[in-house]
């Protein structure tokens, strides 16, 4: 899918924009259901960066993240050349764990827009070369919950 690789800030969390494209289809031209969390994931990597706290950062911590726990429920397909709106917020974040959720939207000229999928996602912080769990660093906590919208900077 392409799209804008800006992010927008949302209240509570970041939202990006993909076209599908004939490379993210099966024959029928139906989005396949595993790019459904992968989009999820992006908006959710890329607000994440926009905020400090993202791979780059984590990674000069000797840090990453791995995803623990997946849940997709689908509600309609996505198709060929349609316009998707993907939406991503963190939830909650603990010491070495964070809960995130997201979106993946159509939006098809003045209509309303459909929901076509929900993800639930868990991960969580391990050393960069054991895998072994790690704790956040408090800073990288505070950048990943911080809100970069003009009303979270009150």
């Amino acid at each position: 899918m392409t799209g804008d690789s800006a992010v927008d800030p949302v209240p509570d969390g970041f939202r990006i924009h993909h076209v599908v494209e004939q490379v993210d289809t099966d024959d029928s031209g139906v989005v396949h259901f595993s790019r459904h969390p992968s989009l999820v994931e992006s908006a959710l990597l890329r607000g994440l960066a926009a905020r400090g706290g993202g791979m780059l950062e984590l990674r000069a911590l000797g840090l990453v993240l791995v995803v623990s726990r997946l849940r997709v429920s689908y509600h309609a397909p996505a198709r060929f050349l349609d316009r998707l709106e993907v939406s991503a917020a963190v939830r909650d974040v603990g010491a070495v764990q964070c809960r995130a959720s997201g979106t993946v939207v159509r939006r098809s000229g003045d209509g309303p827009p459909l929901l076509l999928s929900r993800t639930e996602l868990v991960f969580g912080a391990v050393d960069a070369e054991t895998g072994e769990p790690a704790a956040l660093p408090a800073a990288i906590r505070h950048a990943i919950l911080a809100d970069p919208t003009p009303q979270g900077r009150g």
